[in-house]
């Protein structure tokens, strides 16, 4: 299903826009010297930390070594707005607007839990999907095309055993409440109504005894407050709002035929004066790359505001635009093999309600506080106490975890990537199938089937 593959977004040529390439030596040493302050950071980031940011801490190196080095200085300006570049495309690893909004101490502790290669789906992420459907029961199991718009926990009713409503007084006969709208087109208008004790009508519900939520945290920035009754704990609500998550786009360009021969595409390298001569979303295009097994594409990489600005026009418009980037920025030689463009389609997470974005990182304003507790569950109210109430170790062992959280956001050190989501569900799976062991243990009944499961 995996393979490997090079990471092509530091290889290609890097070219101003005045349609020069610049000199490659001097393009490997300002990276080799970036890519040797990420790994002094990343190896002894115990050093750097409380020092601000990851944008100041970057330009603060550059800044001691440019100092001792004469060649560097002699190039001060072009090594500048390669260093620059560089900064740029670590705003497309981390989905941030900018590196000075990045925790130096969070950035220093990431990990990746693996060599440093990256892989490919072979077949794309799909077949990633169709794995895993083909390990369950489709049939009854799985609802397309529905938008969950509210998960309730429910109260016990102590008399009937029976659970109710927050508001209102209709009675269920498990604790969980999921309300969805029966298509993900109508669900606007079936928000919208609702009853006078406060219950939503025109909706479905799924009554069950525990939900994992694996929304992207762009979507709970966006809906965490109507998302959930009660609204979570405001210790989880501040940790929603304060965790980064940014946005990347790609721009795929679909040409006539390839004309950057054995190039492994482009690097854009801006100066403050071409800002004017395009839209305001173009100066955060960083480099147009060629595309594995596809002879005819380049994608272009952008992200921070232009990722999001970018969404506001047409594809066309877009498509058109970036030609007129390439006849600027291409050197002489490859701008006289400049093919037709034939199409253009770009990504818009951003846009996306149900994603709001792309990954996360960890900001100035989330990495003093405990970001694990993001994968916390909400535990049953009516045991212990309310749930807002501190709780020893001991005690929460014991509780049940009702509604509990999954994601690339609440994978720890591996925030932003695939498999750290995936992992956050297995996490999350094992964290319920643990508690359900133990209760059946404890009652000294055997283990609920399959079917018990499903919900």
């Amino acid at each position: 299903m995996l393979e490997d593959f090079e990471d092509a977004t530091i290889g290609g040529l890097f070219c101003t826009s005045e349609n020069k390439q610049i000199d490659e030596r001097l393009v490997r040493r300002v990276l080799d010297l970036a890519v040797e302050i990420k790994q002094l950071l990343l190896k002894d980031g115990h050093a750097f930390k409380g020092r601000g940011n990851a944008g100041q801490v970057f330009r603060h190196q550059l800044e001691t070594r440019m100092r001792a080095d004469k060649e560097l200085l002699k190039h001060q300006s072009l090594v500048c707005a390669l260093f620059d570049w560089f900064l740029r495309y670590e705003t497309i690893e981390n989905a941030c607007d900018s590196m000075d909004e990045v925790s130096i101490t969070s950035y220093t502790d990431w990990t990746d839990w693996g060599d440093g290669s990256l892989l490919n789906f072979k077949q794309g992420y799909a077949s990633l999907l169709d794995w895993f459907c083909g390990q369950i029961p489709a049939r009854g199991w799985i609802k397309l095309d529905k938008q969950v718009l509210n998960i309730e926990c429910l109260r016990q009713n102590l008399q009937t055993g029976g659970w109710l409503e927050t508001q209102g007084a209709r009675s269920y006969s498990r604790p969980i409440l999921v309300r969805y709208a029966p298509s993900a087109s109508q669900s606007k208008g079936s928000e919208s109504n609702t009853s006078n004790s406060g219950t939503k009508v025109g909706l479905q519900t799924i009554e069950c005894n525990h939900v994992i939520v694996t929304t992207s945290l762009g979507f709970l920035k966006q809906n965490y407050k109507s998302l959930f009754t009660p609204e979570l704990p405001e210790t989880k609500g501040q940790l929603i709002r304060s965790i980064g998550f940014g946005t990347v786009n790609k721009i795929f360009l679909q040409f006539e035929r390839p004309f950057w021969g054995e190039s492994d595409g482009f690097k854009l390298v801006w100066s403050e004066r071409d800002r004017s001569e395009f839209p305001a979303w173009a100066y955060d295009l960083i480099a147009f790359d060629v595309v594995r097994r596809q002879p005819n594409l380049l994608i272009g990489w952008i992200g921070g505001l232009g990722a999001r600005l970018m969404e506001q026009e047409l594809d066309v418009e877009i498509g058109e635009t970036c030609v007129r980037i390439l006849e600027r920025f291409l050197p002489e030689n490859c701008k006289n093999k400049l093919t037709r463009l034939v199409g253009c389609s770009c990504s818009r997470w951003s846009s996306n309600p149900f994603v709001c974005g792309s990954y996360s990182f960890q900001s100035m304003e989330s990495f003093e506080q405990n970001v694990d507790k993001l994968s916390e569950p909400i535990y049953d109210p009516s045991e212990n106490g309310a749930s807002k109430q501190p709780m020893s170790k001991s005690s929460v062992k014991t509780r049940t975890p009702r509604i509990l959280f999954a994601g690339e956001a609440t994978a720890g050190k591996l925030y932003s990537t695939t498999h750290g989501a995936i992992i956050s569900g297995w996490r999350e799976a094992d964290r319920l199938a643990d508690h359900l062991a133990s209760a059946n243990d404890a009652n000294n009944k055997p283990m609920v089937s399959r079917v018990d499961l499903k919900t």
